[in-house]
């Protein structure tokens, strides 16, 4: 079964390449575009994809609002994908429930976006398999409180692994 996308970015080209390179992978089908947040929201609502890819800056409705209303009416798993090298605006995404982000490589417009093909791809596959109604309902998407204090377990050693999406495959490959 393909993993069906909708694509929303502001531009028409981008909309075209990034349907093009997602499209280039048998196992993705992208079923809608939208071309602003307010869209995006309209399409979840109707079409259900199993993924959203979308832009931040846009008009009407930005990404990030788009974001927290499909969060909170029709949950979808959405990988941010913008030409905005902002750390702060990557942290804001995944709080807001993205479950992952991925920077366009040379700015709002990149007209070389294959260069993240295998990157965007591999995410889009495995987006579907983050069970997002879970996270919303555990309020996962809402900012975690900074740690106060280092946890310490006296006299013992102890290693810490953190995972995003397709973390819990990868570990359970590596500590196997």
């Amino acid at each position: 079964m393909k993993v069906q996308v909708l694509v929303v970015d502001d531009s028409a080209l981008m909309r075209k390449l990034i349907c093009e390179l997602l499209e280039s992978d048998p196992n993705i089908e992208v079923v809608d575009t939208a071309r602003d947040g307010y869209e995006a929201v309209e399409k979840v609502a109707k079409l259900h994809p199993d993924v959203v890819t979308m832009d931040v800056q846009m008009p009407r409705m930005s990404g990030l609002e788009a974001l927290s209303h499909i969060m909170s009416q029709c949950p979808t798993p959405v990988i941010i994908l913008t030409g905005l090298n902002n750390p702060q605006l990557a942290i804001e995404a995944l709080e807001r429930g993205a479950v992952d982000f991925v920077l366009k490589p040379s700015g709002t417009i990149s007209m070389d976006i294959y260069k993240i093909r295998q990157e965007l791809i591999q995410k889009v596959k495995l987006a579907p398999l983050v069970n997002i109604r879970k996270m919303v309902q555990r309020g996962i998407t809402s900012s975690l409180p900074p740690l106060k204090t280092p946890f310490r377990i006296p006299g013992k050693r102890v290693v810490v692994i953190g995972a995003s999406t397709g973390g819990p495959r990868a570990l359970n490959h590596c500590l196997s």
